[in-house]
């Protein structure tokens, strides 16, 4: 992974343009300019980084961390991967480097991660295995492809990652 920049927006937009990846992610079917994806990338309390094979030469997706707030010590976190990278462990492998990085470096106590009732399933095994909490569930909050959608709220705390992080290190031995 490293810290998107402007040589990447062809790629993101290329990316967030996708069928199979736009209704997932922030902009639902919408296609964002490639200005708005720049200036995305400027704001302050964005944190964007790219997905890459582990010798550079491939992007596979993207990890970001929004609306960054030191002061209360929470951000959201959303990644997202190419149709070709879905279900390979890709995005749950740069999710979990992404999240230890942000943790690190950030005084964050809590990352915030939000998912659509169809897109829902994804995330619930995170809540099973206690890596997760769920925050609430906001009711017909979007509308999205001719109706309104529930939007399912989680959060992360730094003590639930540190406890996920260990786990899956026990596993890999």
């Amino acid at each position: 992974m490293r810290p998107a920049d402007d040589a990447d927006i062809p790629f993101l937009w290329a990316l967030f343009a996708t069928d199979e990846v736009s209704y997932r992610w922030v902009y639902r079917g919408r296609i964002p300019t490639p200005e708005s994806i720049r200036m995305n990338l400027q704001r302050p309390d964005v944190l964007g980084h790219i997905i890459e094979d582990t010798r550079g030469q491939k992007q596979l997706g993207y990890v970001g961390a929004f609306d960054v707030n030191d002061r209360n010590g929470h951000a959201q976190l959303g990644t997202v991967v190419g149709p070709d990278q879905q279900q390979t462990g890709v995005g749950v492998t740069a999710t979990m480097l992404f999240a230890d990085y942000l943790f690190t470096i950030l005084p964050l106590r809590k990352l915030y991660l939000q998912s659509l009732d169809y897109n829902y399933a994804q995330f619930s095994s995170l809540v099973s295995r206690g890596y997760a909490s769920v925050e609430g569930v906001l009711r017909e909050h979007e509308f999205f492809a001719g109706r309104y959608w529930d939007i399912h709220v989680l959060s992360v705390t730094r003590e639930q990652f540190k406890l996920a992080s260990e786990r899956m290190r026990l596993r890999e031995r």
